[in-house]
């Protein structure tokens, strides 16, 4: 029965670490996608295209530091459950 409980809660953190690496990722990913658009539309007026360039570049930046965020955050916790790993296996 332990030892069913201990395999259950070594599932659950790796599952949570890998979560929480796959959410960081993301913002990053979302990042790089801001960037792609922002020289996408050529064909508008120029006032516009300066308003989704700046839009596109606050939006990037957003889920840059959103990442840089979470990754210095959940750096203790990730650590912890590789620690908690180590001992489980």
């Amino acid at each position: 029965k332990a030892r069913a409980r201990a395999q259950r809660s070594r599932e659950e953190l790796i599952l949570v670490d890998e979560e929480m690496r796959r959410a960081i990722d993301f913002t990053f990913h979302q990042a790089e996608q801001w960037v792609k658009q922002k020289n996408r539309r050529e064909n508008i007026p120029d006032a516009l295209r300066d308003g989704l360039r700046a839009y596109c570049e606050e939006q990037c930046s957003v889920e840059r530091e959103r990442g840089q965020i979470w990754l210095s955050e959940w750096a203790p916790v990730r650590l912890r459950a590789q620690i908690v790993l180590s001992y489980i296996d």
